[in-house]
């Protein structure tokens, strides 16, 4: 019995310093730890030409042919009401509109490109089939950061209406702050308009979508 005990013991010993010498092997591993995407930058000769010929050539290109060459914009519209006509394409067109706003989100992300970026500004729109009078809406906004997610509060927002007559699109007289407060009801006050369309412009943060929970607009 004694024997077998001393066995054990020894076998136990063993047994911890083997693993005491895993961890020991593993601990530069659990030292590393990610960082952010927009903190990643390459000036290589092999990375840095493709992904500057990707935001100077494939993402327009890109864009272009969603919105011109094939119907997967305008499918959107429909589906929405603003346009008339019958879905057309491949039954999965629509992801490859998400993966174009996907790709220039991480364009933006590596470079600031005005042009692209008004492309990436998300907006949000009320459509009404006859002019309706309007002084407020209530805006929620939320983020998943907690969960992994991709949507953030925006890095700005503000409200903008189209205008029949001038048939161009002018900002509110907004006379509360675009609060960018997120869990709570975010109002803004602006001087009565009279319009069909009414949007929520807003300007997202490198990487991420917006989070927008409710819109209300009275």
């Amino acid at each position: 019995m004694k024997n077998t005990l001393v066995a054990f013991g020894a076998l136990c010993a063993f047994a911890a310093l083997c693993a005491s010498a895993i961890f020991a092997q593993d601990s530069p591993k659990q030292a590393m730890r990610e960082v952010p995407f927009v903190n990643v930058k390459l000036d290589d000769n092999f990375w840095a030409p493709r992904i500057e010929a990707n935001r100077v050539v494939s993402v327009p290109h890109n864009i272009g042919w969603c919105e011109t060459e094939t119907g997967r914009i305008n499918n959107f519209k429909i589906a929405a009401g603003l346009a008339q006509g019958e879905f057309s394409g491949i039954y999965f067109d629509d992801s490859d509109v998400y993966k174009i706003i996907e790709g220039f989100a991480y364009s933006l992300a590596a470079r600031p490109d005005d042009a692209l970026k008004a492309k990436a500004d998300e907006w949000f729109e009320y459509e009404f089939k006859t002019p309706r009078k309007l002084t407020s809406a209530i805006v929620y906004w939320f983020d998943d950061e907690a969960n992994g997610g991709g949507r953030r509060v925006p890095a700005a927002w503000k409200l903008t209406y189209y205008d029949a007559q001038l048939e161009k699109w002018l900002d509110v007289e907004a006379q509360d702050a675009y609060a960018l407060d997120k869990d709570r009801d975010v109002v803004v006050n602006f001087k009565e308009i009279e319009a069909s369309k009414i949007r929520i412009n807003a300007q997202l943060k490198p990487g991420y979508s917006s989070g927008i929970l409710r819109w209300v607009v009275k």
